[in-house]
Order: structure tokens, then sequence, then C-alpha cells
């Protein structure tokens, strides 16, 4: 079982044998609406206490466009493919920053999940002791290795649908749908493209602690330490749960 307190200490330590030259490079991840944006920013308050300057950031902003984010052709599979520029990302922001600690960098930008083309926006770290990164499909296998510490926000798909139904995400806001998850791969009957969700790769057996999201998660939020070497294995049994979340384009 891990808390706060306990990742935020696991990070301070690990910063204190991590070579002074370069960043701890911490990763953050969970399903869409399970409060990783919320929990980088306790840790990266809590780290602050300790002298500790962490760079937070957040993967949104590397989202591909729609047109390539989205395809009605094997949807699910596409989507955890094509989301995230993850190799971009890495390569230009992540994996410079963490091997010094500075940097000056102007990249295109996707302002919000239905931005239609990029803005160029800069980022500007100075002497970054950890490299706080949150967002979805982190831990793919790629990514993985690449990582210090790798923490999983655990929350319940019913209570992050519902957030994300709330704050339509991707444009959508109520129906009535069902679910799916086969083969690690969460897929809707009835919902569009847009929220056919995969699970697989990206679950906390490949973190290196586990921890729940924000407090009113439900009931099935639990945290837990895993072991960095852990394996996943993909579920191969197809279980349909049925949710009454209405759902509708926002206009």
């Amino acid at each position: 079982m891990v808390d706060m307190n306990e990742v935020v200490a696991r990070i301070v330590r690990q910063r204190a044998v991590t070579p002074e030259r370069r960043s701890l490079l911490v990763g953050l991840s969970g399903i869409d609406g399970s409060g990783k944006g919320f929990v980088a920013k306790q840790i990266e308050a809590r780290l602050a206490q300790h002298s500790i300057a962490a760079a937070n950031i957040n993967v949104d902003g590397w989202l591909n466009l729609p047109d390539r984010r989205f395809n009605s052709t094997g949807p699910a599979e596409h989507f955890y493919e094509n989301a995230i520029r993850l190799d971009e990302l890495f390569a230009k922001l992540l994996l410079p920053l963490r091997e010094q600690r500075t940097l000056n960098l102007v990249a295109n930008f996707a302002e919000g999940e239905t931005a239609k083309s990029y803005r160029q926006r800069t980022y500007s770290f100075k002497n970054v002791g950890v490299v706080l990164v949150e967002g979805i499909f982190l831990f793919k296998r790629e990514q993985r290795k690449l990582f210090d510490l790798a923490i999983w926000v655990d929350c319940s798909f019913p209570t992050a649908l519902s957030r994300a139904l709330a704050r339509a995400q991707e444009g959508f806001r109520s129906r009535p749908i069902r679910v799916a998850t086969i083969a690690g791969f969460s897929i809707s009957r009835s919902l569009p493209a847009t929220w056919t969700k995969p699970t697989r790769g990206c679950v906390g057996t490949k973190s290196s602690m586990r921890l729940p999201g924000r407090s009113d998660c439900p009931i099935g939020t639990r945290m837990r330490a895993a072991s960095r070497r852990s394996t996943f294995t993909i579920p191969t049994v197809t279980t349909w749960k049925s949710f009454s979340f209405p759902l509708e384009r926002a206009t």
C-alpha cells in the first residue's frame, strides 16, 4: 500500500541517489479522468517543500490532430498507437531535459483535444531536479524503460468515464452505452470512435508505485506497490458492463 507521503518520499530518495548532472524522470499515468493532473500538482507542491524543483509536463499538448488520432477501422488500437506523439515528446523534450536539467524548446502544441492545427509553444526549464510527466499511454514497452520511477493513478472506469462525460471530453456528453473489455481494449458498441479507449499496455503492473486518484474515487480505487519488473498479462475474456451515461456530441 502506498499513499502520497510514501510516493513523495520515494521520489526524494531516488533523487538523492541520481547523479546531480541530470534530472530524475518520473512518469504518472492512468486512464482518462483518473486524476493524474490533480496528483501531479500535489507531488510538485510537496517536492517544493523539499527544495526540489519539478517540471510538471502534461502530454495532452503532444496529441496528434484528430485526423491522425482517430480512425473508424480498428478505432481502439488505432487510438492507442496514434493518440500521442510520444517519440517526438521523448526525443525533443523529456530526454534532453532529463540529461541536461535545463532546456529551451519551441514545439508544436495541440491546444485542446478538438484542435485542428498546432500552435507554437515555448518550453523553458532551468536546473530542474525532477521531470514529472503525466498522461495516458506513457508506459508502453518502448517508453517504460526510460523512466526512473513510474506511478499509476488508480481509479474505476465508471468514475473516470463519468468525469470525462461531465467535462465533455473529446467533445461528447450523454447516451446509454455498453462497454466491453476485449483482450485489454475498452470497446463500446454505441460510442463513436472518439471514446473507444484502449487499456492495453498502460496499466499499473508496469509501474513502480500505484496510488489512488482524487479522493472522490469510489470503492475500487486502491493503493499498492508494484514491482518495476512485474509483467502485464492482457485479459483474454470478454466482459460486458452496462453504464447508463447519456452521450451526445457537444456543440
